[in-house]
């Protein structure tokens, strides 16, 4: 059945599972238009064919031909990609998808820019990673590994994310004995979760972190969505609130610094940058209106 040929009421709910879908697999709110518009850039370059009707042959040559445009971007490109990873494997389904290459265009496409404003990171990294003999997945399973990077490197994940996610699947593999991540299912997950409540006496924002973690793995890298993990021990810690400093302090704060460390502070004060986002920038911003020396209200 195409699509284009039944009335707009199921069209639109064509859309609306897709999205669902999109979620089930944690893709970030803000991302899944742009899946969207992915997916029909696809239908609109072929008119004649119904969904359903296009082979492995038909979606590689399309890769191919994208692939080939200088002005997209490779976090564009491998967005395209699972894209129609998703279309094709999980929301239609259709069985030649099962034994199509995704991964081989995942990372086939040139490494990303070493100054993207979200990312920062080149896949030179990966065979240093996988000598890190503290990076359990790399070197247990490194075809995972590379499968997270791939996943992790989509745009809204920053390099510290990435770190702190491996850092959790690391410990969960190392708690089930680096059982391959297939075994274990919700069970697994939940016992892990109530060690580290137990036994490691996280707070909960940490337990919630390590949730996330792997709520994010098994969707993304083990394309095998968590269901309800069940009744698991939660951390009962008190969160901790942060000290803030008045809009006098940060006034004080900012006469005592010149130069290049002011113009970051204000940056940093005025946009809510992170520091490596800020520090990583190519060329100098200028420093909010709202952020000038004198301000002593809020941006």
């Amino acid at each position: 059945m195409d699509i284009r040929e039944v009335p707009d009421p199921r069209i639109g709910q064509f859309w609306t599972n897709y999205a669902d879908l999109l979620k089930r697999f944690h893709v970030p709110p803000k991302a899944i238009p742009w899946y969207r518009r992915h997916v029909e850039g696809f239908m609109s370059d072929h008119p004649e064919v119904r969904l359903r009707s296009h082979t492995a042959e038909t979606v590689e040559y399309w890769l191919e031909r994208i692939g080939r445009q200088p002005n997209i971007n490779a976090w564009q490109y491998r967005q395209k990609v699972d894209a129609l990873r998703l279309l094709f494997g999980h929301f239609l389904r259709r069985p030649w998808s099962s034994g199509f290459d995704w991964d081989r265009w995942l990372n086939g496409m040139r490494a990303l820019e070493s100054d993207h404003a979200t990312i920062a990171r080149t896949y030179e990294m990966i065979d240093k990673a996988v000598e890190d003999p503290k990076n359990h997945l790399a070197k247990a399973y490194p075809d995972l590994y590379r499968r997270f990077l791939v996943a992790i490197r989509l745009p809204d994940y920053s390099t510290n994310t990435e770190k702190s996610y491996l850092g959790w699947i690391n410990r969960y593999l190392r708690f089930h004995n680096n059982r391959h991540p297939c075994d274990c299912n919700e069970p697994e997950v939940a016992s892990f979760l109530e060690h580290l409540t137990l036994q490691r006496k996280v707070a909960g924002a940490t337990q919630s972190q390590a949730l996330n973690a792997l709520v994010f793995f098994y969707a993304h890298v083990l394309e095998r969505p968590l269901d309800k993990i069940g009744p698991f021990k939660r951390s009962k810690k008190p969160r901790r609130i942060p000290t803030v400093l008045s809009a006098r302090e940060i006034n004080s704060l900012f006469m005592q610094l010149t130069g290049v460390n002011r113009l970051i502070m204000h940056l940093m004060y005025g946009t809510g940058m992170r520091v490596m986002e800020c520090v990583r920038q190519g060329t100098p911003l200028a420093i909010p209106v709202s952020c000038q020396p004198g301000c002593t209200g809020s941006p």
